[in-house]
């Protein structure tokens, strides 16, 4: 067979050069459209760095899983690339089509002239979905301002002739003055409560965006409540002074006649107007309110999902330019700031059922969010949409009222309960003793566990313990079966061996729990730290386990602990280990999570040998890494997020979230693995070679 390419005729081998060069091309073209339309269709992406710095985290991950396949979210977000940092913007878009290749979410980004033409349409969306209930509030609003005016008309008619009558009919000169001034505040008591029903009509008659019939039904619920609340304690405190000279028999008898007829006066007015305020207080936030009034500005971001909407705080997810520090406007960093708020708003959207965080201590006053306490943590939770409210049990008898955030009772509350440093003394002589508020601390503990509710408990070494004394706080930790050894502080000897320290690092280990799969891999920090043991009745799940060669459990810790850390090195008779007292063989568990039925219940807690995990100074520790910001201890937050999910029962949301993933981990490697890979570079590396060099003697004969 001649060869067509061959040397018979030379035009013949220039087209058949032509028609191979041709089909080449042609092939390439088909390859490359068709790899086109396969990348359309199906996208695969492939993160090959270390830190998962272009893959989302695992708990976003599962809330997309989470969501129905027919009910889809829209991510909604419109600014003005002039007025916000191009890079966030940047970051927004690859977050916004990873978030889209994994599941039923669609990111629809308006900029310029289309910015303002879809924020109208969105906020006329959501007006039309949430009609019925913006229709309802207006109409308890209207009849809220109605029953104000006449609640101000039963004051002029009514109250103000009965102060005046006893007032007359006082003979002692100072109920007289008291009555006649009670009866000049009347008039102006009634003048407050109308303007205050004027003020309801005018934000009712005031939409909040223009074009969109959505009245400020929020504004008008805020005109409201505060005022009639005070308002009714005001008629309250009348009607108990009416009702004491009423029954009074020192008082001559007109002047308790006219005693009684002002307190049934007053009495009914004050229920009016007290009804009035618990009417207001039961008005939930509307959705569309939230994200109307978030529409503005430089940008706005709306997560728009199948039966609600949530606001995204603009300003952190698209700040102006200039802002961002250098090492928060990394491409990493920009994308973990965007999927951090977007995570929130979805699991915010997927379960609105978002938990209340009461924080309770026995100090001598309110302390959390002072500088270098929990400000960090109170920060972190409320860009979560959680509430943070705190609970000075010794002055405070009474918990905290929730009615304002949570009308309605149906999101979870969860306490944290903080423990007491009783290495510092107070000086005040008549504040409460350390073993005082421990009891405080123990029964409301017991309080919490026996009802069933939820609670995060603190434990740390105490001198009560130390004396012979029993600590109050862990007492009622023995229903799910721990007990802390409170006696006892985990402390560990430097390498150098020069300085005690009391400071704890802990790398969460593995497990099927969810808790334990939050914590993998993952740094923590707890300084001052407390065993805990279990004795195997009911469930229970080690978080934390301390497994270092260095440490031990020190009984004689409490002088020391007063030492400040830059002092220890002159302390001459530091703690040293002491088989005999102390407990130096380990390993300690420092971190547990158990659970119990109560009732028809199933009753949950989380406890922390450690009352400092949670410090300013330790969630805001950080290192540079390629020009970024890390956290140094991941597990804090970790383990607080996990906790509080898990607390709330929102357990299918339990995964390593976008702050605990920011940081390539690379586990320890133990004596064993890390000697047979010294030999396996040794010796293997030579023994391969000489391998393929026989292979390739036999290969080639």
């Amino acid at each position: 067979m001649t060869n067509p390419a061959g040397n018979g005729r030379p035009w013949r081998r220039r087209l058949f050069v032509v028609w191979l060069a041709s089909t080449f091309l042609l092939a390439n073209a088909v390859s490359v459209a068709f790899l086109i339309a396969m990348a359309d269709r199906h996208r695969l992406r492939v993160d090959a760095t270390a830190t998962g710095e272009h893959r989302l985290a695992e708990q976003t991950v599962r809330m997309l899983k989470a969501i129905e396949p027919g009910a889809g979210y829209e991510l909604v977000v419109a600014a003005d690339l002039e007025r916000v940092d191009p890079r966030a913007w940047q970051a927004l878009l690859d977050v916004g089509a990873e978030l889209e290749s994994q599941g039923p979410m669609t990111l629809t980004a308006l900029e310029g002239a289309s910015a303002h033409q879809g924020l109208d349409a969105l906020a006329r969306r959501l007006t039309e979905r949430e009609a019925d209930e913006i229709q309802a509030q207006v109409q308890v609003l209207t009849r809220v301002a109605i029953e104000l005016e006449r609640a101000a008309q039963q004051i002029d008619e009514v109250v103000v002739n009965s102060l005046t009558a006893a007032a007359e009919a006082a003979s002692d000169e100072q109920i007289r003055r008291v009555m006649a001034g009670r009866a000049q505040a009347g008039p102006r008591l009634a003048d407050d409560l109308r303007e205050i029903a004027g003020r309801v009509y005018a934000e009712l008659a005031q939409p909040i965006m223009p074009g969109v019939s959505v009245p400020a039904v929020d504004r008008a619920r805020v005109a409201v409540l505060a005022p009639t609340q005070d308002a009714a304690a005001q008629l309250g405190l009348l009607t108990d002074e009416a009702r004491a000279i009423a029954q009074g028999r020192s008082f001559p008898e007109p002047v308790r006649r006219a005693a009684i007829e002002l307190s049934q006066a007053a009495g009914p007015v004050r229920d009016q107007i007290a009804g009035i305020a618990a009417q207001t207080e039961r008005l939930e936030p509307l959705d569309v309110v939230r994200v109307l009034r978030a529409l503005g500005g430089a940008a706005a971001a709306v997560l728009v999902g199948p039966n609600n909407a949530v606001a995204i705080d603009a300003q952190t997810l698209l700040p102006p330019p200039g802002v961002l520090r250098p090492e928060a406007a990394t491409a990493p960093s920009l994308r973990r700031r965007v999927e951090a708020l977007v995570s929130t708003a979805m699991l915010t959207a997927i379960d609105p059922r978002r938990p209340i965080v009461v924080v309770a201590h026995a100090e001598e006053a309110r302390f959390i969010e002072r500088p270098g306490a929990m400000g960090a943590a109170i920060g972190h939770l409320r860009r979560q949409g959680i509430d943070v409210l705190e609970w000075p049990i010794m002055l405070e008898r009474d918990p905290p009222g929730l009615i304002d955030i949570d009308p309605a009772r149906t999101r979870p509350v969860i306490h944290l309960v903080l423990n007491t440093n009783t290495s510092v003394r107070s000086a005040d002589q008549l504040a409460p003793r350390p073993d005082e508020r421990a009891a405080e601390r123990g029964a409301l503990i017991a309080r919490l566990v026996d009802a069933g509710d939820p609670v995060l408990v603190n434990m740390t070494p105490s001198e009560i313990v130390v004396a012979g004394g029993l600590d109050a706080t862990a007492v009622p930790l023995a229903a799910f079966g721990f007990r802390a050894n409170s006696g006892a502080a985990l402390l560990t000897t430097p390498p150098s061996g020069e300085v005690v320290e009391h400071d704890t690092l802990v790398r969460g280990g593995t497990g099927e729990h969810p808790l334990q799969g939050a914590m993998t891999g993952l740094m923590a920090y707890v300084p001052w730290a407390v065993a805990i043991e279990h004795d195997g009745s009911g469930e229970a799940w080690p978080l934390l386990t301390v497994e270092d060669e260095r440490a031990w459990a020190e009984t004689r810790w409490s002088g020391y602990r007063r030492v400040p850390r830059d002092q220890r090195a002159m302390v001459r008779n530091p703690p040293e280990r002491d088989p005999d007292v102390d407990d130096t063989t380990g390993p300690w568990i420092v971190a547990w999570a158990g659970q119990r039925d109560v009732a028809e219940e199933i009753g949950r807690v989380v406890v922390v040998g450690s009352n400092d995990w949670l410090a300013d100074d330790i969630l805001n520790a950080g290192q540079s890494i390629d020009g970024r910001m890390a956290a140094s201890y991941p597990g804090n937050l970790a383990l607080l997020d996990a906790s509080l999910l898990w607390l709330s029962g929102r357990d299918a949301f339990i995964a390593p979230t976008v702050s605990s993933s920011s940081v390539a981990v690379i586990g320890q490697i133990d004596d064993r693995t890390l000697s047979a890979l010294r030999w396996s570079l040794v010796l293997g590396v030579p023994a391969g070679i000489l391998l393929v060099g026989g292979v390739w003697r036999v290969v080639r004969g």
